[in-house]
């Protein structure tokens, strides 16, 4: 709905920005103490996999780009997820 309404270049920007706050929020278990070193290092680089796939959506605002960025998306979560699993079984 918010590419009819503002355009893709500005919901490129806004998918970038809510990516920014979600990889922080998803380093907080790190940074509180609650999950360990390993959870912190893979944590931020599969969030620095899906910032560079946001990246060129802006860079080149298609549908291309925003398919890739939807599958990126769901490929983040999955391995947020493994990634606890490996962290928890680290321990």
């Amino acid at each position: 709905m918010l590419p009819v309404l503002a355009g893709d270049a500005v919901t490129a920007r806004v998918i970038f920005a809510n990516s920014v706050l979600m990889i922080v929020v998803a380093a907080l278990p790190w940074w509180l103490g609650e999950m360990g070193a390993v959870y912190g290092v893979l944590s931020i680089a599969i969030g620095a996999a899906l910032l560079w796939c946001n990246w060129n959506l802006i860079k080149l605002p298609n549908r291309e780009w925003a398919r890739r960025n939807f599958f990126a998306s769901m490929q983040y979560l999955a391995a947020l997820f493994v990634v606890v699993l490996i962290d928890v079984g680290w321990r």
